[in-house]
C-alpha cells in the first residue's frame, strides 16, 4: 500500500533517478516499490552505497547479485556506475521514526545528513518510508539534520510541515 501511494504522486511520476534503500529486518519493504519503479519507462533505480571513506553515494540497481556494503547493509554487487545524492530526483529514505515538522530519527550514523549537506531547493525530494505507527509527535533536530519532504506509509503519503 504504501508503494500505490507514493507512486500515484506526480512528484514521483517525474522522477527519472529515485534513490530507495534496500530493506531489511522489520522496516517497511521496498521491494514492491522497487519493481514497480523498474517498470516505469525511463527510471532508473539507485540504492546507496557506504564505501571505505564512511561517504554515502549510490549505485544503479540492477538485476544482479546483492553484496554488503561497509555498513553490513544490502547493496548492488556491481558499483560501476555511481552517483552523488545530488543528483537524484527523488531518495527514499529509511527511518526509525519521523514527525509532522520533517524530522527524521535514523540509524544514527548519519549517512544521510552528510551526503544532504548544502542541499537547495527541492532537489532531490526526500520521502520517508514506514508505517504510519512510526509517526511521533516531534524530535529533537540538530542543525546538521535534514528534513523530510514527504512520507509514505500504509496508511497514505502526505507532506510534512517545515518543508
Amino acid at each position: 500500500m504504501a508503494a500505490a501511494h507514493l507512486l500515484a504522486r506526480r512528484r514521483v511520476r517525474r522522477a527519472r533517478h529515485v534513490a530507495v534503500y534496500l530493506s531489511v529486518g522489520s522496516e517497511l519493504p521496498t521491494a514492491p516499490l522497487i519493481e514497480a519503479l523498474r517498470r516505469r519507462a525511463g527510471v532508473v533505480v539507485w540504492a546507496p552505497v557506504v564505501g571505505r571513506t564512511g561517504t554515502m553515494r549510490f549505485a544503479r540497481l540492477g538485476r544482479g547479485p546483492l553484496n554488503r556494503d561497509r555498513c553490513g547493509m544490502p547493496a548492488p554487487a556491481r558499483l560501476r556506475t555511481r552517483r552523488s545524492a545530488r543528483r537524484m530526483d527523488l531518495i527514499v529514505m529509511p527511518l526509525l521514526g519521523f514527525d509532522g515538522a520533517g524530522q527524521r530519527l535514523g540509524s544514527g550514523r548519519g549517512y544521510y545528513d552528510r551526503a544532504l549537506a548544502g542541499r537547495r531547493g527541492r532537489r532531490p525530494w526526500l520521502v520517508g518510508y514506514a508505517y504510519a505507527a512510526q509517526e511521533l509527535p516531534s524530535l529533537p533536530a540538530d542543525p546538521w539534520d535534514v528534513r523530510l519532504d514527504a512520507v509514505a506509509t500504509e496508511s497514505g503519503y502526505r507532506r510534512l510541515r517545515g518543508r
